[in-house]
């Protein structure tokens, strides 16, 4: 029995000495890992200290206590260097970002930037993406972060393909519209609205589709560029069996100044659905198609009242007729029609056509 006794007594004198070892082992790691932070932390708030004076200070002189306070982002190693760029994003100024990127090495800074990008770890990539997004950083590579199984990584390369507008990318995003992430879905709306008319080409192809499932979206991104050149689109898209996306070609058909908008609006009016008569109603007026006056002012009386917002909307955007029209309105019989009439005709201006944009 004594052997057995003394083999555990060793046993347990060596294994309180392992359990000792370890916990100096992580008692010194955990001080290290403090220090670090605490020295990263210190140095990231001076560097951050900087910015207000930069932003006021852009395109004059940098003081020297400005210039030192620049300085310490180089005191910060390359890892904390992107993970403190990457959250300013959409804080800066371009020429304050500029600024705060020479100050650190910006060449250095997009090479860590590009290989966090490829990370197995979401928020690694999400830091990249965002910093060559503050750089204004061009690389054909990112493109592929669109599909990233990440949602935050999708949302920010979709901010990147809207500074980088190519054919390959703004098709890409076609996809997102579809994601089953809202802040993706989101992300590509704001990404094609922010390329401008560069999206225009992009948007006819994804239209003229079959495979179009988000026409509705389409159609109103779409409508905030307007051109000719989707007229033909959006008159096909009047005639779609959604009614959603009847209404948004109606709203982009306005906005095409293509030769049979007005006759198509009009065939509108007498819609099923009330979202597409009151987009008819609101693009005859915004067209200012007197012609259409009669038939507005018959949609006064219509059953539902966004639709007799709509038409007394489109009547006072006709001018002089229509607002004729509407003041023999505010007489009739009808005292829904005759209130709606009084109403818009009492409004200022700029509250009508705050309503009808």
């Amino acid at each position: 029995m004594e052997p057995t006794t003394d083999l555990l007594n060793g046993a347990l004198v060596v294994a309180a000495i392992a359990a000792v070892l370890l916990l100096v082992v992580l008692f010194t790691v955990t001080l290290v890992r403090a220090g670090r932070r605490r020295r990263w932390g210190d140095n990231r708030e001076a560097w951050l200290a900087t910015l207000g004076e930069l932003m006021t200070a852009e395109g004059a002189e940098i003081g020297p206590e400005t210039a030192a306070g620049e300085s310490k982002v180089a005191s910060l190693s390359r890892r904390d260097q992107v993970s403190t760029v990457s959250d300013l994003t959409g804080q800066l100024t371009d020429g304050t970002a500029r600024r705060v990127l020479e100050s650190g090495g910006s060449a250095q800074l997009a090479a860590t930037a590009a290989r966090w990008t490829s990370s197995s770890r979401w928020w690694r990539r999400l830091h990249g993406v965002r910093t060559l997004n503050l750089m204004g950083a061009d690389e054909p590579d990112l493109l592929r972060l669109v599909d990233d199984r990440h949602p935050q990584v999708r949302a920010e390369a979709a901010a990147w393909v809207a500074r980088h507008p190519t054919d390959a990318g703004l098709d890409r995003l076609f996809a997102l519209l579809d994601d089953q992430v809202a802040l993706c879905r989101f992300a590509a709306e704001d990404a094609l609205l922010v390329a401008g008319r560069a999206a225009l080409p992009a948007l006819l192809r994804y239209l003229q589709s079959d495979q179009s499932a988000r026409r509705e979206t389409a159609f109103r991104l779409a409508s905030h560029h307007g051109g000719i050149e989707l007229g033909a689109v959006a008159v096909h898209g009047c005639a779609d069996r959604r009614p959603t996306v009847r209404a948004a070609a109606a709203q982009l058909l306005t906005a095409t100044a293509d030769p049979r908008a007005a006759e198509v609006l009009i065939s509108l009016l007498d819609d099923a659905d009330p979202r597409v008569r009151s987009a008819a109603a609101h693009g005859l007026g915004a067209l200012e198609h007197w012609q259409a006056a009669g038939l507005l002012r018959a949609r006064l009386s219509d059953p539902v009242w966004e639709v007799s917002r709509a038409a007394a909307g489109g009547l006072r955007a006709l001018g002089p007729a229509g607002r004729l029209y509407l003041r023999r309105a505010t007489t009739d019989v009808d005292e829904a029609v005759a209130g709606m009439a009084s109403h818009v005709l009492e409004l200022p201006a700029f509250a009508v056509e705050a309503r009808e944009s």
